[in-house]
């Protein structure tokens, strides 16, 4: 009976070390089984956007229009798309798979992944001066 009890409280030791170790991302999930590229790769459109905690989707919307997706694929390349007129490029997670690294046209940046669901996923970028821009994106 005594070694039950130890290696039932061993088991539940090492559930716990396992299962709290699995999230990277703080919003989320604890535990997938879909790989992260595959959880990336997808189709996106804008949910909501945060501009230092103040939600500034509809000014987005309309600077840029509802049409707007974003396809990253599992090879790597992104296209982003808003009405009529379409960007390519590339996108690559960081070495800790924590940031994701989107080059198009010509430009670059690293957001930071606050969530990574198959069917959501939440960026976090802070530019120069300090200002917190978080996308909340939702798949199309």
């Amino acid at each position: 009976m005594k070694k039950f009890l130890n290696l039932s409280l061993i088991l539940a030791i090492l559930f716990t070390i396992t299962f709290t170790s699995c999230k990277k991302y703080p919003d989320g999930p604890t535990i997938s089984l879909a790989s992260k590229t595959s959880r990336v790769a997808n189709i996106w459109v804008i949910d909501q956007i945060f501009e230092n905690g103040t939600d500034v989707t509809a000014y987005y919307l309309a600077f840029i229009g509802n049409s707007y997706s974003i396809e990253y694929t599992k090879d790597g390349n992104v296209t982003a798309t808003a009405g009529i007129i379409t960007q390519t490029g590339t996108w690559a997670f960081d070495g800790s798979k924590e940031n994701l690294i989107t080059s198009i046209s010509g430009s670059s940046k690293t957001e930071k992944i606050l969530r990574l669901k198959s069917d959501e996923m939440w960026l976090s970028e802070t530019d120069n001066g300090g200002n917190v821009t978080e996308t909340h994106l939702r798949t199309k």
